[in-house]
């Protein structure tokens, strides 16, 4: 049985379902250089702030030259935050999306009762995020992920990336 809409409110959100659509978001260069997604631009600011660390997040592709389905999972990890010198306003989300060895198609994941009447169908980059009822987190934790973790040396490269943009994280306070 579909969540009743309220349910899917922002500040009602169990979790997140987000879509990378490669012509406004190629994750393959950012999971090639450190082994994960980490950051997911927003567009609407009140779903960018309701964005909560510890949420789980679920992430689509729907690049038609590769499966199209469920590529990434992993959790909210930091507030969210409005892109510097971005015309459009857009936010960054901070997350943490590990890649699965296997992707699940699409058309499975709607297969299951409790997806298939919501946004997994036909939810597109525009939508996103997209927030996620209970019965919805639940449902796609149904499903068996099998993680590709980081390997060292992508670690170390998202730990210098994320230093570089912030100067005193580390840093002995004073």
């Amino acid at each position: 049985m579909p969540e009743p809409e309220a349910d899917r409110s922002p500040t009602a959100a169990a979790g997140w379902l987000l879509v990378a659509d490669h012509t406004v978001l190629d994750i393959d260069p950012m999971i090639e250089a450190v082994g994960q997604v980490y950051r997911y631009p927003v567009a609407d600011a009140e779903r960018a702030q309701a964005m909560e660390p510890g949420q789980p997040c679920f992430l689509l592709r729907t690049d038609r030259s590769k499966v199209i389905g469920l590529w990434a999972v992993g959790e909210i990890v930091g507030e969210s935050a409005p892109l510097e010198d971005d015309p459009d306003g857009r936010w960054a989300a901070e997350v943490e999306l590990l890649p699965l060895e296997k992707a699940i198609a699409r058309t499975k994941l709607a297969g299951h009762k409790a997806l298939a009447a919501g946004p997994v169908a036909d939810a597109t980059f525009a939508d996103t995020p997209i927030a996620l009822g209970r019965g919805e987190v639940r449902a796609f934790e149904t499903f068996d992920f099998f993680l590709v973790d980081p390997r060292p040396d992508q670690l170390d490269a998202l730990d210098d990336l994320l230093a570089a943009e912030d100067p005193t994280d580390g840093a002995p306070s004073a």
